[in-house]
């Protein structure tokens, strides 16, 4: 009900592992829309190179770019996903989206529930979009949420872009410490 949130959806989120057909594994997070539409209006699927949108439907399996290089993974092939009774369940890859910050499997309803096997999917996270445009903004509207019994963890992407940010910045004084040194 706050009025810094314009808009709101449940999703469900879940560390998985996936394979390659060589036995290679990466952890990515599974993410799911209970409203379908929700998908594109919170993620912009597109290729890197040249940024050609990535269609999402009933059928899509969507990896995040360097998760499918680190497995060798083209669009076409197919890969596991480990359930957790540790069957596996095969998937074929539709898309390689752009993202530097995050491992994800993005999959449609449809998807996620074969691979769970019901049609009854624990919704976990709450993804909003909010008109926050400082610090202050953020912190007051983390407050409030934090304030919900029910709300266990609060994440803003900018939060996690300042983060990668600083991270980026303290590897170039790395850099240029070990060139200094090298001299």
């Amino acid at each position: 009900s706050s009025a810094d949130v314009t808009s709101w959806g449940r999703f469900y989120n879940k560390s998985v592992t996936i394979y390659n057909a060589s036995g290679d594994k990466q952890t990515v997070s599974i993410v799911t829309a209970e409203d379908e539409s929700q998908m594109t209006a919170y993620f912009t699927f597109r290729t890197r190179q040249g940024h050609k949108a990535i269609p999402f439907d009933d059928s899509s399996a969507i990896l995040t770019e360097k998760t499918a290089e680190s497995l060798g993974l083209a669009v076409g092939d197919t890969f596991e996903v480990e359930t957790s009774d540790g069957s596996r369940k095969t998937l074929t890859l539709t898309g390689i989206t752009e993202n530097y910050m995050f491992t994800r499997l993005y999959l449609p309803r449809a998807q996620l529930e074969s691979l769970l096997g019901t049609e009854d999917i624990p919704w976990n996270t709450v993804y909003g979009q909010t008109t926050c445009t400082d610090a202050a903004g953020y912190n007051a509207l983390r407050t409030d949420l934090l304030d919900c019994n029910y709300v266990s963890g609060i994440s803003f992407t900018e939060d996690t872009t300042e983060l990668f940010d600083n991270l980026i910045v303290s590897l170039g004084y790395v850099v240029v410490l070990i060139i200094i040194c090298a001299a």
